[in-house]
Protein backbone atom coordinates (compact mmCIF):
# COMPACT_ATOMS: atom_id res chain seq x y z
CA UNK A 1 0.00 0.00 0.00
CA UNK A 2 3.00 2.28 -0.14
CA UNK A 3 2.93 5.51 -2.10
CA UNK A 4 -0.83 5.32 -2.68
CA UNK A 5 -1.89 7.92 -0.09
CA UNK A 6 -3.51 5.40 2.27
CA UNK A 7 -1.72 6.66 5.38
CA UNK A 8 -2.36 10.30 4.46
CA UNK A 9 -6.11 9.60 4.05
CA UNK A 10 -6.21 7.59 7.27
CA UNK A 11 -4.46 10.32 9.25
CA UNK A 12 -6.77 12.92 7.67
CA UNK A 13 -9.81 10.99 8.90
CA UNK A 14 -8.31 10.58 12.37
CA UNK A 15 -7.58 14.31 12.63
CA UNK A 16 -11.04 15.23 11.31
CA UNK A 17 -12.57 13.00 14.03
CA UNK A 18 -10.36 14.59 16.70
CA UNK A 19 -11.36 18.09 15.52
CA UNK A 20 -15.07 17.17 15.39
CA UNK A 21 -14.93 16.00 19.02
CA UNK A 22 -13.04 19.14 20.10
CA UNK A 23 -10.14 17.20 21.54
CA UNK A 24 -7.27 19.52 22.60
CA UNK A 25 -4.43 17.03 22.03
CA UNK A 26 -3.75 14.06 19.80
CA UNK A 27 -1.31 11.40 20.96
CA UNK A 28 0.18 8.59 18.94
CA UNK A 29 2.23 5.59 19.99
CA UNK A 30 4.31 4.31 17.10
CA UNK A 31 7.31 2.05 16.64
CA UNK A 32 8.74 4.38 13.96
CA UNK A 33 7.98 7.92 15.14
CA UNK A 34 9.79 9.58 12.23
CA UNK A 35 7.02 8.60 9.82
CA UNK A 36 4.49 10.78 11.63
CA UNK A 37 6.40 14.08 11.82
CA UNK A 38 4.78 15.14 8.55
CA UNK A 39 1.40 14.88 10.30
CA UNK A 40 2.45 17.15 13.15
CA UNK A 41 3.61 14.56 15.67
CA UNK A 42 6.91 14.62 17.51
CA UNK A 43 8.79 12.43 19.95
CA UNK A 44 7.52 12.71 23.50
CA UNK A 45 10.36 10.95 25.28
CA UNK A 46 13.47 12.55 26.70
CA UNK A 47 15.75 9.53 26.88
CA UNK A 48 16.56 6.49 24.85
CA UNK A 49 19.07 3.83 25.79
CA UNK A 50 20.96 2.12 22.99
CA UNK A 51 24.13 0.08 23.26
CA UNK A 52 26.47 0.10 20.27
CA UNK A 53 29.37 -2.29 19.83
CA UNK A 54 31.94 -0.15 18.00
CA UNK A 55 33.53 -3.25 16.47
CA UNK A 56 30.35 -3.66 14.42
CA UNK A 57 29.89 0.04 13.60
CA UNK A 58 30.12 1.65 10.18
CA UNK A 59 28.90 5.05 8.92
CA UNK A 60 27.17 4.46 5.60
CA UNK A 61 27.56 8.05 4.36
CA UNK A 62 31.14 8.22 3.09
CA UNK A 63 30.66 11.72 1.65
CA UNK A 64 31.45 13.39 4.97
CA UNK A 65 35.08 13.23 6.10
CA UNK A 66 35.56 11.89 9.62
CA UNK A 67 35.08 14.56 12.26
CA UNK A 68 34.72 17.25 9.55
CA UNK A 69 34.22 20.62 11.23
CA UNK A 70 34.03 19.22 14.77
CA UNK A 71 35.87 20.82 17.67
CA UNK A 72 36.23 19.50 21.22
CA UNK A 73 35.21 22.13 23.80
CA UNK A 74 34.38 22.59 27.46
CA UNK A 75 30.56 22.70 27.43
CA UNK A 76 30.36 25.04 30.44
CA UNK A 77 32.31 27.66 28.47
CA UNK A 78 29.94 27.40 25.46
CA UNK A 79 26.46 27.40 27.01
CA UNK A 80 25.15 30.22 24.81
CA UNK A 81 26.42 28.48 21.67
CA UNK A 82 24.81 25.17 22.70
CA UNK A 83 21.51 26.95 23.40
CA UNK A 84 21.63 28.73 20.01
CA UNK A 85 22.31 25.48 18.15
CA UNK A 86 19.54 23.72 20.05
CA UNK A 87 17.12 26.55 19.23
CA UNK A 88 17.83 26.07 15.50
CA UNK A 89 17.34 22.33 15.93
CA UNK A 90 14.06 22.56 17.85
CA UNK A 91 12.46 24.93 15.36
CA UNK A 92 12.64 22.16 12.74
CA UNK A 93 11.11 19.49 15.04
CA UNK A 94 7.47 19.22 15.99
CA UNK A 95 6.91 19.21 19.74
CA UNK A 96 10.40 20.21 20.83
CA UNK A 97 10.62 22.64 23.72
CA UNK A 98 13.23 25.33 24.16
CA UNK A 99 16.41 24.95 26.17
CA UNK A 100 18.02 28.07 27.51
CA UNK A 101 21.70 28.33 28.37
CA UNK A 102 20.64 28.18 32.03
CA UNK A 103 18.64 24.97 31.41
CA UNK A 104 21.64 23.37 29.70
CA UNK A 105 23.94 24.41 32.54
CA UNK A 106 21.58 22.92 35.12
CA UNK A 107 21.36 19.67 33.14
CA UNK A 108 25.16 19.46 32.81
CA UNK A 109 25.57 19.89 36.57
CA UNK A 110 23.13 17.00 37.19
CA UNK A 111 25.18 14.54 35.14
CA UNK A 112 27.63 12.42 37.11
CA UNK A 113 31.22 12.60 35.91
CA UNK A 114 33.01 14.96 33.57
CA UNK A 115 30.85 16.00 30.65
CA UNK A 116 32.78 16.31 27.42
CA UNK A 117 31.54 18.10 24.33
CA UNK A 118 32.08 18.42 20.61
CA UNK A 119 30.68 21.31 18.62
CA UNK A 120 29.99 21.53 14.91
CA UNK A 121 28.66 24.69 13.25
CA UNK A 122 25.33 22.86 12.94
CA UNK A 123 25.27 20.63 16.01
CA UNK A 124 26.83 19.35 19.19
CA UNK A 125 27.33 16.20 21.22
CA UNK A 126 27.69 15.80 24.99
CA UNK A 127 29.01 12.64 26.66
CA UNK A 128 30.68 11.14 29.71
CA UNK A 129 33.16 8.30 29.94
CA UNK A 130 33.13 5.58 32.58
CA UNK A 131 36.15 3.46 33.29
CA UNK A 132 35.87 -0.26 33.88
CA UNK A 133 39.27 -1.77 34.62
CA UNK A 134 39.07 -5.49 35.14
CA UNK A 135 41.49 -8.37 34.98
CA UNK A 136 41.20 -9.40 31.35
CA UNK A 137 38.79 -7.30 29.29
CA UNK A 138 38.87 -3.56 29.86
CA UNK A 139 35.37 -2.25 29.14
CA UNK A 140 35.35 1.54 29.37
CA UNK A 141 32.15 3.13 28.14
CA UNK A 142 31.13 6.33 26.44
CA UNK A 143 27.67 7.49 27.48
CA UNK A 144 26.16 9.89 25.01
CA UNK A 145 24.01 12.39 26.86
CA UNK A 146 22.86 14.44 23.90
CA UNK A 147 23.50 14.64 20.17
CA UNK A 148 21.84 17.54 18.37
CA UNK A 149 22.31 18.02 14.64
CA UNK A 150 20.60 20.60 12.42
CA UNK A 151 22.01 19.16 9.20
CA UNK A 152 22.82 15.67 7.89
CA UNK A 153 26.49 16.66 7.65
CA UNK A 154 26.62 17.61 11.34
CA UNK A 155 24.75 14.42 12.24
CA UNK A 156 27.29 12.22 10.46
CA UNK A 157 30.34 14.16 11.65
CA UNK A 158 29.26 14.08 15.31
CA UNK A 159 28.39 10.38 15.22
CA UNK A 160 31.75 9.64 13.59
CA UNK A 161 33.55 11.46 16.39
CA UNK A 162 31.54 9.86 19.17
CA UNK A 163 31.78 6.34 17.81
CA UNK A 164 35.48 6.57 16.99
CA UNK A 165 36.42 8.07 20.39
CA UNK A 166 39.47 6.32 21.84
CA UNK A 167 38.49 4.72 25.12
Amino acid sequence: HRRQGVLRRLMGEVHADIDARGEPVAGLVASDAGIYERFGYGAATRRRYVEIDRRRFHIADERVPAEHGVQLVDPMEHLDLLAAIYDRYRRARVGEVSRTARWIETRLREIEGTVRAAVHADGYALWTITQDWNAFDVRHGLHLQDLVACTPQAHVALWQLVLSHDL
